[in-house]
């Protein structure tokens, strides 16, 4: 893992060469979100993010949305999209030129919560 000032870098591998594959950038609020989860769900969370995020991160399924009338109040680029893991929330954004996705938070949603409620 490889750290920076503004993010935490993370590269997977590639399967081959002719899949196009996101690299995956942590921003460094989400290293303390992750810090307070259990261990067991930061996998899972972990493991689900470069599952999904990795080839299509911009493609909607039923976990994977785009936020659009959401103005988190940290940094990012709009739009901000959403991947559901469990009861977490993982927020993010996309470059698609540089072919990089930035995890900008990972919150907790309880039952009966917006997602504007967890920010």
């Amino acid at each position: 893992m490889i750290v920076k000032r503004s993010s935490v870098r993370v590269r997977f591998s590639c399967i081959c060469n002719n899949i196009c594959v996101y690299e995956i950038r942590f921003a460094v609020g989400v290293t303390r979100d992750l810090a307070t989860i259990r261990v067991a769900d930061r996998k899972r969370i972990l493991d689900g993010i470069r599952r999904r995020l990795e080839h299509e991160p911009t493609r909607t399924t039923r976990h994977v949305k785009q936020l659009r009338k959401l103005s988190p109040p940290f940094e990012h680029v709009p739009p901000i999209w959403q991947l559901r893991i469990g009861d977490h929330r993982i927020l993010y954004d996309v470059d698609a030129v540089g072919q990089v996705v930035f995890v900008r938070a990972v919150r907790r949603k309880p039952p009966h919560t917006t997602t504007e409620q967890i920010l």
